[in-house]
């Protein structure tokens, strides 16, 4: 008896025991899959932390978009034409089929020297205020496009308004449009603007001068390209001089013969160049000083722009109404004339 007892007592240490090691096998077992859960995001965590501080020591590119005023070119599309050599060498092209992609550097400067058959004169173009219109201009000057072409409309008081018109039924040249960039101050005296239909979006290839008070009273509908730095006061004058009661076509011949353009590096490190123009600020409503000579404008005779739903016309003068540059088909009306400076 005391055998079996001992035996007994041997058979139940032993199963205890083992049912101890199979407890402690399972408690590893779950120590074990608590740290893999545990481990993989602690892994990637470690990993994000790896790279984010080798990203911080890693230069990476950036692109700066440009705006119209101080970041030029954010917000106007480009077309898809073929940039001209920047050295003049393009030939003469009269038509194109698409807007021209940017063809100018936003880092440099621009000018345009204009001869013409009655002297020269220089325009600063400001592509700060105005890429895509800068860009266009000057694609189409060294496409020789304006190259002994005539100014076909000049109004006294008003602007001198050059660039190929458009034929009898159409605004045939230069074959597309560009988009508009609104000035953001009022015109002065010497400003280079592009002329449209009077409708939104429609320049082309036609610009004007702004060579008195009717001119300075435009609304802001014309996107504004540069100023006259130079001339101002002898060949635009000689230009103006030529106007015609219906403005088109002159009295006499006024040709631009031709328009080169000056590539120089940004003013002071500038992203682009900011124009500053010198002319004498104009009262449309006051007597006034245009380039040395007084020319009075009555109160009463130049009532401030006015805009009808369809015409956006400039001011109009009680007695006779002026019209504006207009830049499709060459039309001499005897009634109300029209004012905006549209195709």
């Amino acid at each position: 008896m005391g055998t079996a007892k001992r035996d007994r007592q041997r058979a139940n240490r032993q199963l205890k025991v083992e049912q101890l090691i199979k407890v402690e096998k399972k408690a590893k077992t779950k120590r074990r899959g608590l740290q893999f859960v545990i481990g993989i995001p602690l892994l990637i965590l470690l990993a994000f932390v790896v790279v984010k501080s080798f990203s911080k020591d890693t230069p990476t590119a950036t692109i700066n978009s440009t705006v119209a005023g101080s970041t030029p070119g954010a917000g106007f599309t480009f077309g898809t034409g073929a940039c001209a050599n920047a050295d003049g060498s393009s030939p003469e092209t009269d038509s194109f089929t698409a807007a021209p992609s940017l063809c100018i550097d936003p880092a440099k400067s621009y000018a345009a020297s204009v001869r013409t058959n009655v002297g020269d004169f220089t325009i600063t173009l400001d592509a700060a205020h105005a890429i895509g219109n800068v860009n266009n201009f000057v694609t189409l000057a060294r496409y020789h496009y304006y190259d002994n072409h005539d100014c076909h409309r000049i109004i006294a008081g008003f602007v001198v308004q050059c660039g190929r018109p458009g034929d009898a039924s159409k605004e045939s040249a230069p074959g597309y449009t560009v988009g508009d960039e609104k000035p953001t101050r009022a015109y002065r005296l010497g400003d280079i603007a592009m002329a449209n239909t009077g409708n939104p979006n429609t320049g082309g290839g036609q610009f004007f001068i702004i060579d008195g008070p009717q001119g300075v009273a435009l609304p802001q509908t014309y996107s504004l390209i540069g100023t006259v730095t130079s001339g101002y006061d002898t060949t635009i004058q000689a230009m103006a001089s030529a106007a015609a009661p219906d403005g088109s076509p002159p009295i006499k011949e006024i040709k631009l013969i031709s328009v080169t353009i000056n590539e120089g590096p940004a003013v002071d490190g500038a992203t682009a160049t900011t124009v500053v123009n010198t002319n004498p600020p104009v009262a449309a409503e006051t007597g006034t000083t245009v380039a040395g000579t007084a020319t009075t404008t009555p109160a009463t005779t130049t009532p401030a722009p006015t805009t009808p739903a369809t015409t956006t016309p400039a001011p109009t003068t009680p007695a006779t109404t002026t019209p504006a540059p207009a830049t499709g088909a060459t039309t001499t009306t005897t009634a109300t004339k029209s004012t905006t400076p549209g195709t």
